[in-house]
């Protein structure tokens, strides 16, 4: 039973964390209106959000999954290794997400870097094969 609901709260977590490396990066992207900067208090708000709940999100889906990792002894298996690889860039691409926003919020005129623009599309990538692996747990090598 603890099994499931800490399981269910690691979905939650997840879908919190996701729907911020997807949204919080599309909105900082967005250009402004021709010959305005972008909003700063939309900015701010949105580094806000990142760091209120998208963060603390990540950090409970990345504790969780360790937890049911290590109560289950999953740690040897294949497809987690290959998971915890996706899970690594995700966290890599929050920290993109992070770093980009302080940097708009400083110099709201400043473009976002291509690599912003790409977040979201990275992010359901990874998200895509987590699922897989999750959900297949294949036996790799």
């Amino acid at each position: 039973m603890l099994y499931l609901v800490l399981k269910a709260f690691h979905v939650t977590a997840l879908t919190v964390w996701m729907a911020g490396m997807i949204v919080v990066p599309l909105l900082l992207t967005r250009p402004p209106a021709p010959g305005r900067e972008r909003d700063p208090t939309t900015l701010a708000a949105l580094r806000g959000f990142a760091t209120r709940v998208t963060s603390p999100a990540m950090l409970a889906t990345l504790g969780l999954g360790l937890w049911l990792a290590q109560d289950a002894g999953w740690f040897r298996a294949s497809w987690l290794q290959l998971k915890l690889v996706l899970v690594l860039i995700l966290t890599g691409l929050h920290g993109v997400v992070a770093g980009q926003s302080r940097r708009l919020v400083a110099e709201p005129g400043m473009p976002a870097s291509a690599l912003l623009r790409a977040v979201p599309w990275l992010t359901l990538a990874c998200l895509a094969g987590i699922a897989l692996l999750a959900i297949v747990k294949p036996g790799l090598w």
